[in-house]
C-alpha cells in the first residue's frame, strides 16, 4: 500500500512538474506503453540553494546529473558560495573558470539577483529552489547552529522569552542569520 500511495504521489508532481522538468514534444503515457522520443531531460538549471530544506541533496542530484551528461557547472572561486551578503553578481565566477559556451548548471549558495542569473544561464534555463515551512525552518537552524550552547535556552523557553534578539546578540553572526527572514533574505529581499 504504501509503495502504490508513493507511485501514485510521483505520478502527480511529474505531472504537475511536466512543463518544467522535461520538454514534451508531444502527449506522454504514464501507464503502460512507451514514451520513445516524447521528451528530453532538462539541462540547464539554476537551483537557488536555502539552508536546512534538503538544497544539498538536490545539488548533489544535479552535480551527478551534470558530471555524467558533461555539462558545465557554474562554481564559486572559493568555498561553496557565490558572495555573502552581497546578492549574486556574474563578476563572482573567475573568467579563467567561465567556458565558452556558457553555464548549465548553477547550484551553490548565492543570494539570488535575477537579472544577473538570466544574463548567466541560457534562456530555456529553470529556476528552482526548496521552501520549508518557516516554524520548522527556525526549529531546525536553532539545533544547527547549536543555539542552546549559545543562548543558554531551550527553544521553547527561547521562543517565551520578551527579547529574543539579546540572546541572539552574543553573536552577531547568528543574529544576523536568525533575525532576517532566511527566505527573503536568500532570494535577494
Amino acid at each position: 500500500m504504501l509503495i502504490s500511495i508513493h507511485m501514485y504521489s510521483i505520478q502527480q508532481y511529474s505531472i504537475a512538474a511536466r512543463g518544467v522538468w522535461y520538454r514534451s514534444t508531444e502527449n506522454r503515457s504514464w501507464f503502460g506503453g512507451e514514451c520513445q522520443g516524447c521528451c528530453r531531460p532538462v539541462t540547464d538549471v539554476f537551483l537557488l540553494k536555502t539552508h536546512k530544506c534538503a538544497s544539498s541533496t538536490l545539488q548533489n542530484i544535479l552535480m551527478r546529473f551534470g558530471d555524467r551528461r558533461n555539462l558545465s557547472f557554474a562554481l564559486p572561486a572559493h568555498g561553496n558560495y557565490f558572495g555573502h551578503p552581497e546578492p549574486f553578481s556574474r563578476s563572482m565566477i573567475p573568467s579563467d573558470m567561465t567556458p565558452s559556451w556558457g553555464f548549465n548548471i548553477f547550484c551553490h549558495h548565492t543570494r539570488f539577483n535575477m537579472d544577473e542569473s538570466s544574463q548567466l544561464m541560457p534562456p530555456e534555463t529553470i529556476f528552482i529552489t526548496i521552501l520549508r515551512d518557516p516554524a520548522s525552518l527556525f526549529e531546525s537552524l536553532y539545533a544547527y547552529y547549536d543555539l542552546l550552547n549559545h543562548t543558554g535556552l531551550t527553544l521553547d523557553d527561547f521562543l517565551k522569552s520578551d527579547r529574543p534578539e539579546t540572546y541572539l546578540a552574543r553573536s552577531s553572526s547568528l543574529c544576523g542569520t536568525l533575525r532576517t527572514k532566511p527566505d527573503a533574505f536568500r532570494f535577494g529581499l
